[in-house]
């Protein structure tokens, strides 16, 4: 299962993106699934994304509009899919599939990047807009399950290890010994 997940559907957070690289994979995996998780914000643009969607075929495309329990979502997935058209502020989606051991494939977007490349994997940046590379990274995971699961599991300990409790209250201490030295 590949997924995407957004609070809502937006044309700036690249699910239209999603789904065609996911078409794109359709003949060489037929056994994949992908997850399109997002409210509605704009009738039109979800009318859409389901009638592009429907190119896949009964099943291949499911369109959930809501999650109340996004653990659950993440755990159904195998691999997340971050294709943000805008620079993001920090990209806590990436943060949670990788706190929930997933691989992340993700535009080089903002914050997306720097958490990214701050955890290992900036292999799996794609440049924006860039649907055909998308599929690419999403193809390379999907021929290697093994990839996947050792991507997952790193990804659970770096996440930890550069954005966790013990990392922020580091880069606190830091900042608070150079605001020391400039009033001293």
């Amino acid at each position: 299962v590949v997924g995407y997940i957004s609070s809502f559907l937006i044309r700036e957070k690249g699910p239209d993106h999603f789904i065609q690289a996911a078409l794109g994979l359709e003949k060489a995996f037929p056994h994949a699934r992908f997850v399109v998780i997002g409210g509605e914000a704009d009738r039109a643009f979800h009318r859409s994304l389901r009638k592009l969607a429907a190119q896949a075929g009964s099943g291949r495309i499911v369109f959930v509009d809501h999650e109340d329990r996004i653990e659950a979502a993440y755990s159904a997935m195998d691999i997340a899919v971050i294709p943000s058209l805008i620079n993001e502020g920090f990209g806590m989606t990436a943060m949670e599939a990788m706190i929930f051991g997933k691989p992340v494939v993700a535009y080089a977007s903002g914050g997306l990047q720097e958490i990214l490349n701050g955890t290992g994997n900036g292999d799996y940046l794609v440049t924006a807009g860039d649907i055909a590379g998308l599929s690419a990274k999403i193809s390379g995971l999907l021929a290697s399950p093994d990839t996947i699961a050792a991507a997952g599991q790193a990804n659970r300990i770096r996440v930890e290890e550069v954005f966790g409790p013990a990392a922020y209250m580091g880069r606190f201490h830091e900042l608070l010994e150079q605001l020391h030295r400039l009033t001293s």
